[in-house]
C-alpha cells in the first residue's frame, strides 16, 4: 500500500454533481441505517439521510462507470487491493438543521460470509460554501488529508475501508456525499 488515503481534488464537474443532486426530490430520501443485513437505526450514532443509486438502474450507469474508471486506476497506483466489485452508491445529505453527523466508525464488517469491503470512497458533491462543519475526518493516520481541499466540490477521497474516520456535525446548510464501497475476497 503506497498510502493511507488519497483524493483527487474537483476530479468530478460542478455539473457532475448537480446532476445527480437535482435528480431527487426530499421524499426520496430516507433515514440512515447502521450496517449491511440486520441494520439499526441509531440516532446517537448516526443522523443523516440517504437515497440509493442501484446498479441495475440504467440512470446510473454513467456515474458507476466514472467513478469505476477512477477506482482501478487509485487501486492500482496506491493501494493495491484485490477488487472484485462495488455496492450501490449511498448518497447522503447531513443537515445542519439537524447537526447531522456519523461517528467513528469502519465500513468494513468482518463477519461476513462471502466478501469484505476493501476501499471506501467518498464524493463531495456540495460547494463547501453551501455549509459548515461536515468534516470527513480520518483517525490513526500518519498523515492527515487537508480538510480545505477534500470539501471541494466533485473531489473524490479515497481510503481503506477498515480505517476509522467519521463525518462531524454539519451547523449550517447541507451536504451532500456520494459514497461507494469496493469489496474483494476477505482480508487474510
Amino acid at each position: 500500500m503506497k498510502g493511507e488515503w488519497c483524493y483527487y481534488k474537483s476530479y468530478f464537474s460542478k455539473e457532475w454533481c448537480n446532476d445527480i443532486l437535482n435528480y431527487f426530490k426530499n421524499d426520496d430520501y430516507n433515514d440512515s441505517f447502521i450496517g449491511q443485513t440486520n441494520s439499526t437505526l441509531d440516532k446517537s450514532f448516526r443522523s443523516s439521510e440517504v437515497v440509493w443509486l442501484h446498479q441495475n438502474n440504467l440512470t446510473w450507469d454513467t456515474v458507476y462507470k466514472d467513478i469505476w474508471t477512477i477506482q482501478r486506476r487509485v487501486n492500482h497506483e496506491w493501494f493495491g487491493f484485490h477488487i472484485e466489485g462495488c455496492e450501490d452508491i449511498q448518497l447522503s445529505r447531513y443537515d445542519g438543521k439537524n447537526n447531522d453527523w456519523y461517528g467513528k466508525h469502519r465500513d468494513t464488517f468482518f463477519m461476513t460470509e462471502n466478501t469484505h469491503r476493501k476501499l471506501s470512497a467518498s464524493i463531495q458533491l456540495t460547494d463547501p460554501n453551501e455549509y459548515e462543519g461536515g468534516d470527513l475526518t480520518m483517525f490513526d493516520c500518519d498523515n492527515y488529508p487537508d480538510k480545505d481541499e477534500i470539501r471541494q466540490q466533485g473531489t473524490i477521497f479515497f481510503f481503506p475501508s477498515f480505517a476509522f474516520h467519521q463525518v462531524n456535525p454539519v451547523t449550517r446548510g447541507v451536504r451532500n456525499s456520494l459514497v461507494i464501497w469496493f469489496f474483494g475476497p476477505h482480508w487474510r
